[in-house]
């Protein structure tokens, strides 16, 4: 079975192979740099999309709060901010900093930012974030308080999100503003250009009120597909880019790129559906789990990166490993037998019904359908009648489908991604609880961890994670880790812990520049 699970891999992973000439010049001629992505953009409106999801609006857009190295949160926009002694009150004073078009930047573009995330008929990811804000008030031009009906200690990690200017933004539909496609930011970079092939071409904002950028020019090729993207490293058409576990060792040997891999907090899991007929029984769930062999995933379709996942907030501070997301052949036997199957023949029947179900991923994101194609062939070897299926974003219903190769996980407070996930009142389709989780005593453990002390709140996470555990309606696979393949000449990137899809890279865009510039 491995000699044709690496069969399969390699067939899906193929650019890994490509063996273009190397014709990169080994010092950039100017002060430009040039970014590819595989992903396509649809707009860069801070508040419309989750940051995990689009590297590009930090260049454009500055929130209140940033991170640091070690994902710590210090002002940004903000230049200090207090704390009322009953923990209720957030004051915070602004820079005197303007946005790209000149204008000031104000209390009243903060109060407005928070209106539009707390507007349910926008639907920002960021809604839920915010519930515990009751008033947003006006001190003067540049100080604005924050008021919170109960201590909230996540508030300013989410403080983070992009702010919007009012000027721009009041009077129109921000779902559909023409501004969403052409910015009005107050970030490090201007959006120059978006031409009609999607290369979106940033400069640098010369009045930032932060750390002047060094690199002058930032150029994102975007839709790229995987043997594109290896083509113009090597050339050294591109300086950046972000590259799988499968093209690794390839690109290490390409001349002049150096190869960056990273921690992330971004998980894989098989995601599954409670109102499936045979998965509805958790011991069905549960024995499934079992028959996951996560240390091949780790060496078939990672490479050796990564780690094996234990739960859904290992790389924070409320990590919990769960002792059941392992390989466990003869636990999963006795569980589907007390549901009532046998394997007489090459399937576990359950009164003549084989265990049979679908493991979908999406057909552009190739580590999912390689973790996928592998899961298929250790459950069919186990005799789970496993389907793979492969579609389209277009065409996937994540929380209609029987199971899904589904990816989350934040490096920034655990409540980012446990809350939205997995809380009764986010299901999918308006929120991203897609497993439609609805259990009170998870919900009482994620509210109770919004607040706290440290200590008080890890010990709701942990139970948060036990009850989680218990339901199993996510297998926890992987954690993947962010590989960069970056030109050697490049200085200032850092080691910090990405986000999901290995979003973060570019947390600190400012301090990037080229070693050698031959001008």
């Amino acid at each position: 079975m491995k000699k044709v699970i690496l069969l399969i891999i390699m067939c899906l992973m193929l650019t890994a192979c490509n063996t273009a000439s190397n014709t990169a010049n080994s010092n950039p001629t100017e002060n430009v740099l040039r970014y590819g992505i595989t992903k396509s953009i649809e707009h860069l409106n801070p508040i419309l999309t989750e940051e995990g999801h689009s590297e590009l609006q930090s260049l454009v857009y500055r929130g209140l709060m940033k991170q640091t190295e070690t994902n710590d949160v210090v002002g940004d926009v903000a230049k200090s901010v207090t704390l009322s002694e009953d923990e209720l009150t957030y004051t915070f004073m602004l820079h005197e900093a303007t946005w790209h078009d000149g204008r000031p930047i104000t209390a009243d573009d903060v109060k407005f930012t928070l209106e539009q995330i707390k507007t349910p008929e926008v639907a920002s990811p960021y809604f839920s974030d915010f519930q515990t804000v009751v008033g947003v008030e006006i001190v003067d031009k540049h100080t604005v308080q924050i008021i919170v009906n109960e201590p909230t200690p996540t508030l300013l990690h989410k403080l983070k999100v992009g702010l919007l200017p009012q000027h721009i933004y009041e009077g129109q539909d921000i779902l559909t503003a023409p501004q969403n496609t052409a910015p009005v930011g107050n970030g490090p970079y201007v959006l120059k250009n978006w031409s009609a092939d999607d290369v979106l071409t940033f400069e640098a904002n010369e009045r930032f009120y932060g750390t002047t950028p060094e690199i002058e020019k930032i150029i994102v090729f975007t839709k790229l597909d995987e043997n594109a993207k290896l083509l113009r490293l090597k050339s050294g058409d591109l300086h950046i880019a972000q590259i799988t576990p499968q093209q690794k060792e390839a690109v290490e040997a390409y001349e002049h790129v150096e190869v960056k891999t990273l921690q992330t907090a971004d998980y894989r899991a098989l995601q599954f559906n409670q109102h499936h007929a045979q998965l509805a029984d958790e011991r069905v769930r549960k024995a499934i789990n079992h028959l996951i062999d996560r240390e091949q995933l780790i060496q078939l379709v990672l490479h050796g990166t990564g780690e094996q996942a234990f739960g859904p907030l290992q790389r924070s501070f409320a990590r919990a490993d769960a002792d059941v997301y392992r390989l466990d052949v003869a636990q999963a036997t006795k569980l589907l037998e007390e549901a009532g199957y046998k394997k007489e023949t090459k399937y576990f029947e359950n009164e003549g019904e084989v265990l049979q179900f679908n493991v979908v991923a999406p057909i552009t994101d190739a580590v999912r359908v390689s973790l996928a194609t592998v899961i298929v062939e250790q459950l069919q070897a186990k005799g789970v009648n496993a389907i793979l299926q492969t579609k389209d974003w277009s065409n996937i219903a994540i929380e209609a489908e029987d199971t899904f190769m589904i990816g989350w996980g934040s490096e920034d407070d655990p409540d980012t991604h446990t809350y939205r996930v997995f809380h009764s009142t986010e299901h999918a389709p308006a929120g991203y609880n897609y497993a439609l989780v609805n259990n009170p005593e998870i919900d009482e453990a994620l509210e109770n961890a919004k607040g706290g002390t440290r200590g008080e709140r890890i010990e709701n996470y942990n139970t948060f994670q036990q009850h989680l555990a218990d339901e199993m309606v996510f297998s926890f696979l992987v954690y993947v880790d962010g590989i960069y393949a970056m030109s050697d000449k490049l200085v200032g990137t850092s080691n910090r812990i990405l986000g999901h899809n290995g979003f973060g890279i570019m947390w600190n865009i400012e301090d990037w520049r080229w070693e050698d510039l031959d001008v």
